[in-house]
């Protein structure tokens, strides 16, 4: 905030502006955009990593509107700052069933051989990814004698990722951890794996998880905020607790027990993941 005033402002007016982070970009819109309609939106739990609410508040009460992305999201925003109730409201993101299974089906896939277990996880190297803690945990069970490979596709800093890589070399997984960087369409990835992690340390409702039931993955998560809301409180998948000794037993129960893995299926089989309607839910707002 304190480089805001050096930043250009917006010469035109608009009749609405969004700023889709609800972070940064909600101070820019506030400040710098002029606009008859300004709507924000969450994607993180706002009440983890702490916030300062005398620096936010102000912002969020410039706000017309509120979006948070899970319920979980606005409980979180609620309990904090319980005056913005009347503002907020949920949209889910918007999923398309069919553009994703389409997806999924051309690009790049596994191209390495592999004939064990593949787990994969979609999203930037960063603390809050919980790839620090991951790492041992998957060491343990290829000590165990699991035949998995864990990928990760996603970038990040250039000092994290290398601290990352360092406790892959500790640990002694430098084949069997990999690090497939960046696509544009990691669907076909997606579609060829056994099992989608995602062992973070915080999350709002993480789109990767959503795709990963779209796909009909069996699915591991730690027990970040929205994740109980996201599989169902166990229905499409293994919700452990947050740390190494959570994603150890989590994929441990899903690898010595494929029942497990097969019942996630058969319920994610079960539904329809697409939820194309909520855009009316955005349209109203404008």
């Amino acid at each position: 905030i304190s480089l805001m005033h050096r930043m250009p402002e917006f010469k035109r007016h608009y009749d609405v502006a969004v700023s889709y982070w609800g972070d940064r970009t909600m101070f820019y819109m506030i400040d710098k955009v002029s606009a008859d309609k300004k709507i924000t939106w969450l994607h993180f739990d706002y009440s983890f990593p702490k916030r300062d609410n005398g620096i936010y508040l102000p912002y969020f009460e410039k706000c017309d509107a509120i979006v948070n992305v899970s319920t979980a999201v606005d409980d979180a925003l609620i309990r904090e700052l319980p005056s913005l109730r009347e503002k907020s409201l949920v949209i889910e993101n918007i999923n398309s069933t069919e553009l994703i299974t389409k997806m999924s089906e051309t690009g790049k896939g596994f191209d390495d051989g592999f004939d064990g277990k593949r787990i994969l996880t979609v999203g930037r190297i960063a603390d809050q990814k919980g790839y620090d803690f991951a790492i041992p945990a998957f060491a343990r069970l290829r000590r165990e004698g699991h035949n998995i490979r864990w990928y990760v596709l996603g970038g990040g800093d250039e000092d994290y990722v290398e601290y990352i890589k360092s406790i892959v070399e500790k640990e002694g997984v430098s084949e069997d951890f990999v690090f497939l960087g960046t696509t544009p369409n990691p669907y076909k990835y997606l579609a060829e794996c056994d099992i989608y992690a995602q062992p973070s340390r915080y999350e709002g409702k993480p789109i990767s998880v959503e795709e990963a039931k779209i796909l009909k993955k069996p699915i591991f998560v730690c027990n970040y905020l929205s994740a109980e809301e996201q599989l169902e409180n166990g229905r499409f998948g293994r919700i452990a607790e947050i740390g190494e000794e959570g994603v150890y037993s989590g994929l441990s129960d899903m690898l010595t027990n494929p029942e497990l893995s097969q019942g996630y299926v058969r319920e994610l089989s079960s539904c329809s993941f697409s939820n194309e309607y909520e855009i009316e839910k955005f349209y109203k707002l404008i």
